[in-house]
C-alpha cells in the first residue's frame, strides 16, 4: 500500500493520512488522573510499549517486528460521564495484547511521535479496516 498516495484535503482518511501501521500493545501504563486546566476534564498520561507488526503506508524508521514506546494521554469527565472529549486515545481501555490500525499525518518516520496528538488521526480494530485497506 506504500504507492497510495497523500491527498491531504481527501474526505477519505486512507487517503489524508501520511501513515497507516498495525501495531499491536506489549504494555500499557496508566498514570493518576490529574485536572485539566480547561473544561472541567481530567487527564492521564499512558506509557506504551508496542511492537510495530506492518506498515500499510508510509516510511517508518522502525521495521516491522520492532519494538517502540511513547507515551499518549487521555482525558476524561471525572463523574464518568461518556461524551466526546479530546485525544483519540481518550476512551481506549488500552491492554496487552491489543492491536490497532493507527492513521496517522506527520512528516516524521519515527513511530512513537506517529501515535501521539495531534499526528495520530484515528485508531481502529484490524478486523473494521485490514481488509479495506488491503484493496486499496
Amino acid at each position: 500500500m506504500t504507492a497510495v498516495p497523500v491527498l491531504p484535503g481527501s474526505k477519505s482518511i486512507i487517503l489524508r493520512a501520511t501513515h497507516i501501521l498495525l501495531v499491536r500493545i506489549e504494555s500499557a501504563r496508566e498514570g493518576e488522573w490529574r485536572p485539566r486546566l480547561e473544561g472541567g476534564l481530567v487527564e492521564r498520561n499512558l506509557d506504551l510499549a508496542l511492537t510495530l507488526e506492518e506498515v500499510l503506508k508510509g516510511k517508518v524508521a522502525t521495521a516491522a517486528g520492532g519494538r517502540f514506546e511513547t507515551r499518549v494521554l487521555q482525558v476524561a469527565h471525572p463523574s464518568g460521564r461518556v461524551f466526546p472529549v479530546p485525544g483519540v486515545w481518550s476512551g481506549v481501555r488500552a491492554s496487552p495484547g491489543m492491536r490497532l490500525v493507527v492513521f496517522a499525518r506527520n512528516s516524521g518516520t519515527a513511530p512513537g511521535p506517529l501515535l501521539e496528538d495531534p499526528s495520530c488521526q484515528r485508531l481502529v480494530a484490524p478486523e473494521k479496516a485490514l481488509a479495506d485497506l488491503r484493496l486499496a
